[in-house]
Formats: structure tokens, C-alpha cells, sequence
């Protein structure tokens, strides 16, 4: 992750480079450590934000559900991570004509979170939303 964050290994990496870390770090989101789990989703906002990635739909495909999952972890943290993420994806996937039930299911997953006790959370997932 301070790799990622100091930007200058994003910056010496290629596209391909960049685009095959994403699955690998992704494998990280069901770990049985928060920690681990934390890093997952601050490495793949940071991955998915910067300008060198480019994710197929079968990438999407497989991504989306892992995210929406990490709404639901005990960890607050990971769940803050967690929309981050879904954020930066959803900034990337509208140029590649994903399928509309793509949107659907993370709509209805970040709708359920509007009620959640966490009022800060329900702000974040408003954002998400608009």
C-alpha cells in the first residue's frame, strides 16, 4: 500500500502491469485478517483510481461482488475502504458499456447500507449513490 500511495511504482508500471495486479490484490478481500483486508481495498482504490488501469468486463465481473461484499464487514474501516473502491470503480466502468445489471446489483447492496446504524456510513454510501 505505500507503495502504491507514494504514486512511484504507478508510476514505472505499464498498463498491463498495473491491470494484472488487481486480481491479485483482490484475493486479498476475503482474508481472514481485517488488516489484510483494509490494505485490499485502500490498494485497489489507489489501483483503480490511477490512470493505468484497464480492466476487462470479465475484471468487473468478478471484482463487483467482492466489493459490495466488504460493505458488510465487521470492521468499519474496511466498510469506509470499501466504498472508496466501489467509488473509484464506478468512476471507470460507465466507458466500458458494462452490463446495466452491473449498476443494479451495486445500487441495491449500497441502498441496504442507507440504513445502516453508522450514520457517517450512510453518508459515504449517499455519495456513492449521487
Amino acid at each position: 500500500f505505500t507503495l502504491l500511495r507514494g504514486r512511484g511504482v504507478i508510476e514505472h508500471l505499464n498498463l498491463s502491469s498495473t491491470s494484472k495486479l488487481v486480481p491479485v490484490v483482490q484475493t486479498n478481500l476475503t482474508d481472514d485478517d481485517a488488516s489484510i483486508r483494509h490494505l485490499a481495498c485502500l490498494c485497489l482504490t489507489l489501483l483503480l483510481n490511477s490512470l493505468l488501469v484497464k480492466l476487462t468486463e470479465k475484471d468487473v465481473d468478478h471484482l463487483y461482488p467482492d466489493l459490495v461484499k466488504a460493505l458488510d464487514d465487521s470492521n468499519e474501516n474496511i466498510r469506509f475502504a470499501a466504498c472508496d473502491a466501489i467509488l473509484a470503480l464506478l468512476k471507470i466502468i460507465p466507458s466500458m458499456n458494462c452490463r446495466a445489471e452491473v449498476f443494479g446489483y451495486i445500487v441495491d447492496h449500497v441502498m441496504v447500507h442507507m440504513d445502516d446504524p453508522n450514520h457517517e456510513l450512510q453518508l459515504k454510501c449517499l455519495d456513492l449513490l449521487t
